[in-house]
């Protein structure tokens, strides 16, 4: 993707690509971390969007789980990245009103950044639960 300038393509809820994505993220192979892996140009894509930060506490640091900003409101439980480094996730908590579980699923392409997030209803320890139950989750 160096020399590359890819359009970044947001997929929200009733996008046929959402499901393409999903789909392909459940049946691929990750290698995983507790640390953020996940491109810098991606964060500022989704702040720029959603108009908030997106800084991340690690696993186990202390975050906002409340809505008074002291430290990042986001707090990485794990991520993954494929072997080409074109595919990718973020597992993370979000403090605020109520504490909300979200995924970040991305996907490089030589002309294309697709992007999109799930809410879930609980944190999965492992990537093969958190496959098995975001089959019924919806892009937001």
């Amino acid at each position: 993707m160096t020399g590359c300038n890819p359009r970044y393509v947001y997929l929200n809820k009733g996008n046929l690509n959402c499901d393409n994505i999903k789909n392909e993220f459940i049946t691929s192979q990750f290698m995983h971390s507790k640390e953020l892996m996940i491109p810098d140009r991606i964060l500022k894509f989704l702040s720029k969007k959603h108009k908030e930060d997106f800084t991340f506490a690690k696993n186990g640091d202390e975050y906002n789980n409340t809505d008074i900003r002291v430290y990042p409101n986001k707090r990485i439980i794990y991520t993954g990245v494929s072997d080409d480094l074109k595919f990718g996730f973020v597992f993370y908590e979000k403090g605020g009103l109520a504490i909300s579980k979200n995924l970040i699923l991305y996907k490089i392409t030589k002309k294309k950044v697709f992007v999109t997030q799930f809410r879930l209803k609980k944190a999965f320890p492992t990537i093969d639960l958190l496959k098995e139950n975001i089959k019924e989750a919806a892009c937001f």
